[in-house]
């Protein structure tokens, strides 16, 4: 008895090893449909900050307007998205071969490392960040004015937009936000787990 109150006085919980993060089947397919989306609008960002007409637009809203987006600094931006969508391919493959566990149908939860959970928040944030980025781009600066100058001076810009994807990904991050609240609500997950997952990992 004196042995088992000594080892339980020595217990220490920061020293704690957490080997995985098992999350609902519902929240990580709601997380893989944001992925897919964030994919699609750096695509299409990409294709719009090298599309010719666009960078005409700027160009000329640069002569007439001082408050423009600064495009060098933006496509950097998205170039560093896709890179980091690239690696996370591996985050992504991991969970889904785990997610399996041996069994021929998915499972009803999907088991993430400490490493992927961190990776895979990072990520929302990331693109939360870009996101506002690009709606402070568009209307907090000229470039809403340069465009409806062109329709005054009867050349409506008829180029490449992102606009759409880059919503839609917003989208797919409040989703996940939300699902997250209601299982934290219905008691299916803890709201510590970021916590959690950042304290030690194996």
């Amino acid at each position: 008895m004196g042995e088992k109150n000594k080892l339980s006085s020595q217990f220490n919980p920061n020293a704690m090893r957490i080997r995985y993060i098992i999350l609902p089947r519902s929240l990580y397919d709601a997380y893989f449909e944001f992925y897919k989306l964030a994919q699609d609008a750096m695509f299409k960002a990409e294709e719009t900050m090298l599309d010719g007409i666009h960078q005409h637009a700027m160009v000329t809203g640069r002569r007439h307007f001082e408050n423009m987006p600064d495009e060098k600094l933006f496509i950097q931006r998205i170039y560093n998205m896709q890179e980091r969508l690239k690696e996370h391919k591996a985050y992504i493959r991991y969970a889904r071969v785990k997610e399996r566990l041996g069994h021929d149908e998915p499972t009803e939860y999907v088991y993430l490392t400490p490493e992927q959970a961190i990776e895979f928040d990072n990520l929302l944030k990331d693109s939360a960040a870009l996101f506002n980025d690009t709606i402070y781009g568009v209307w907090k600066t000229d470039y809403l004015r340069n465009m409806t100058r062109l329709k005054n001076e009867g050349r409506p810009y008829n180029g490449k937009t992102c606009l759409q994807e880059i919503i839609n990904m917003a989208v797919g991050i409040i989703r996940v936000q939300h699902m997250t609240q209601e299982l934290v609500n219905d008691g299916k997950i803890i709201p510590e787990w970021k916590t959690l997952i950042n304290g030690p990992a194996r």
